[in-house]
């Protein structure tokens, strides 16, 4: 990511972070209104703690969008948790449009196309490095990558 996207998103989390537990539940109750049967899937879930831990893991992954070997290190747990528990290729892109959609409503009026373009590419940097990892794990893979060594 370039150094501009890497401040607008951390500038922009800044903002919401102290809000970030209610950021994730937002985020999850888009997600379960674009796509109902996932909340069954969560039936049995600790909501306020999955909405903790959300919100932590968005705060690790902003503070290291700049230090690679971190990054991937993280995203690559948070990969192989998401495939343990279920995930398909599809949640990740809804997930991403929940974010997306919630992380506008809530920084509205600033949210600006850059805005939207910066937290796109963090979040599919991060989701390309999970779903390799999950990959490993599941044994299926992204189109166009070679199977992992």
């Amino acid at each position: 990511m370039s150094a501009e996207a890497v401040a607008l998103v951390r500038e922009s989390w800044g903002h919401l972070a102290p809000q970030g537990t209610a950021l994730a539940t937002a985020t999850y109750a888009q997600l379960f209104a674009l796509e109902p049967q996932l909340e069954a899937r969560a039936a049995g879930t600790d909501r306020a703690e999955a909405a903790r831990t959300l919100a932590g893991s968005i705060a690790v992954v902003v503070d290291t969008l700049d230090e690679p070997e971190a990054l991937v290190a993280y995203a690559a747990l948070l990969g192989r948790e998401t495939v343990s528990l279920g995930f398909t290729r599809r949640d990740y892109v809804l997930f991403g449009d929940a974010l997306l959609t919630t992380l506008q409503a809530a920084l509205e009026p600033a949210w600006s196309q850059a805005l939207h373009d910066a937290w796109v590419e963090a979040y599919t940097l991060v989701v390309s490095i999970m779903r390799r990892a999950g990959d490993r794990i599941s044994g299926e893979f992204a189109p166009g990558l070679p199977p992992a060594p």
